[in-house]
């Protein structure tokens, strides 16, 4: 490949950069518009969750926000667009919902994450 070839693709690869840049700082921007979508106090999702395949989580309050714990991973929650849900970044970069599933008594037993259904351990 002479010069002008590598110049080229440089310039590509610079383009492709800046555009994935400023789609990234509008994800963020866009998302710290949300506002929570639970409908209870945060005292009533607190506990430990758990899938018989996939193990527990386990979620807490940090900071007025949900925090979620799933073994040696640890996110804070932010705000997602569905009611009675959240968001986390357990892997970086990789943001995936919490639901969970208030019963007609404001008891949530039950929460799904990554398409799994975890059932509540502890009140």
């Amino acid at each position: 490949m002479c010069l002008r070839g590598y110049s080229k693709k440089l310039d590509e690869m610079e383009n492709a950069h800046k555009k994935a840049t400023e789609g990234t700082q509008r994800s963020y921007a866009d998302r710290a518009k949300r506002t929570s979508q639970l409908s209870l106090p945060l005292e009533n999702y607190i506990g430990k969750y758990r899938h018989p395949y996939f193990g527990d989580i386990d979620v807490m309050i940090e900071n007025n926000v949900l925090g979620v714990r799933m073994g040696n991973l640890h996110a804070v929650s932010t705000p997602f667009t569905q009611k009675e849900s959240i968001r986390v970044e357990l892997l970086p970069g990789t943001g995936q919902v919490v639901f969970f599933k208030p019963d007609e008594t404001a008891k949530v037993n039950n929460l799904t994450y990554d398409g799994q259904e975890y059932k509540r351990v502890n009140q």
